[in-house]
């Protein structure tokens, strides 16, 4: 494919309750580049425009909130008098393309809207208090969008607002486990289909996944709730406290 040149024209914004809520894990994408400086995650932002030229043609893709389902983004493509709607931007583009050329042809949508330039990538990171980062513990991805601070040992320091996500089974179907920090207690939220089925409450992360029944072999065993020690990259604009640092680690 030839290069792609794509123009940000309009940089979107963020949007509390789905970039930090219990499926915020939608609304950030991992960086394709290399680059040490960059973020692990850089937001979907509600509202993004971007505008490229394939084949002599002008493209504009737009981030919408979906109508179906509002908590996950939607992507309109429009070139002329032809618009398309999908659920993802490589869908969006090339269902568009090919109305208009009769073609079969199909783009990256990650390269045409712009989430493979570093300087789009930049301009989209802006702005933010805190990135999202996600870590690998066996099949797990945990992805974890809010850090407190707090001096309780048995929390391994983290403290009001520590909010993180995995996918897991619920009545064999998967479901999104949000695990949170709220006051003086630890929650653990698991939502299906969109819908909150079940909350569970304890005194500390153990308590609050031995209370659950779920995922039992990582709770015995440390690894899951905030006592996992996951090899993290700090950034240095989030006010991190000493005591949750150690030779690049997060202890959580």
């Amino acid at each position: 494919m030839s290069q792609v040149y794509v123009t940000l024209i309009e940089v979107g914004s963020l949007v509390e309750n789905l970039h930090y809520g219990p499926f915020s894990r939608y609304w950030w994408e991992v960086p394709s580049i290399s680059d040490s400086n960059t973020y692990p995650h850089f937001p979907i932002r509600v509202s993004q425009k971007t505008k490229t030229c394939l084949n002599g043609s002008d493209f504009y893709l737009t981030i919408h909130i979906s109508d179906s389902n509002h908590m996950l983004p939607e992507y309109y493509c429009q070139s002329d008098d032809v618009f398309v709607i999908e659920t993802s931007t490589t869908k969006a583009i090339s269902k568009t393309y090919q109305k208009i050329f009769q073609s079969k042809t199909r783009y990256s949508g990650h390269i045409v809207i712009g989430w493979n330039d570093k300087k789009i990538i930049d301009i989209l990171s802006t702005t933010i208090d805190f990135h999202p980062f996600s870590c690998k513990l066996g099949e797990f991805e945990i992805f974890i969008y809010g850090l407190g601070l707090s001096a309780r040992s048995d929390w391994n320091k983290v403290g009001d607002e520590y909010r993180s996500s995995i996918i897991y089974r619920y009545k064999r179907h998967p479901a999104i486990f949000v695990s949170e920090i709220e006051g003086n207690k630890c929650y653990i939220r698991i939502y299906q289909d969109f819908e909150l089925q079940e909350t569970f409450v304890g005194d500390t992360p153990d308590d609050v996944w031995k209370n659950s029944g779920f995922i039992q072999k990582f709770s015995e065993s440390n690894y899951l709730g905030w006592k996992i020690r996951l090899h993290c990259k700090i950034y240095l604009n989030y006010p991190f406290h000493d005591a949750l640092l150690k030779n690049g680690e997060i202890l959580i």
